[in-house]
């Protein structure tokens, strides 16, 4: 997977969830044992700590989004956080790959700013359009950001251990 194209992914995907992917990254990364040359951020996401703190965040974002009194992803505050997220995905994705994390941090950012963007407005219109209680429009787009992220995930961390395995000494 190339590192570009796995940080705009996952920083799309934290437009619609913050804590989803960094929570699929930890999970992917909990069983794997990063080596020596892994980066802080892999080696972090790989603790028994960090997955089931990261899940249950997640896991608290998707019930808080379903609950009327929650504000937009596009206000200040929720944006920001979106943002934060998409970057330090982009930078996971880079440490994973062994590239430079600048260019993948301010995709997987830029990515996270138009994603949250477009899944708000999506959302909105899906739900005026088909007539939908805005809780199943959003079960829907839970079911896209986790299913699509999985499969991502899963690709990066395969990359990443082929990657591994090839620098090797025989």
């Amino acid at each position: 997977m190339h590192v570009l194209a796995a940080a705009a992914t996952l920083g799309a995907l934290t437009g619609g969830r913050t804590f989803a992917m960094p929570a699929l990254l930890a999970r992917g990364l909990a069983g794997v044992a990063p080596d020596a040359d892994a980066g802080p951020l892999s080696r972090a996401l790989a603790s028994e700590v960090v997955a089931p703190t990261l899940g249950a965040l997640a896991i608290a974002e998707l019930v808080r989004d379903k609950l009327p009194m929650r504000g937009a992803r596009i206000d200040p505050l929720p944006l920001l956080a979106r943002v934060a997220s998409g970057g330090f995905c982009g930078a996971v994705a880079a440490e994973l790959l062994g590239r430079s994390k600048a260019l993948p941090v301010a995709v997987g950012a830029g990515a996270a700013f138009v994603g949250a963007h477009v899944a708000y407005h999506l959302r909105r219109r899906i739900r005026r359009k088909a007539d939908l209680p805005d809780s199943t429009v959003a079960a829907g787009e839970d079911a896209v950001v986790v299913g699509v992220g999985a499969e991502v995930v899963s690709e990066l961390v395969d990359d990443a251990l082929l990657r591994a395995l090839a620098a090797e000494p025989e």
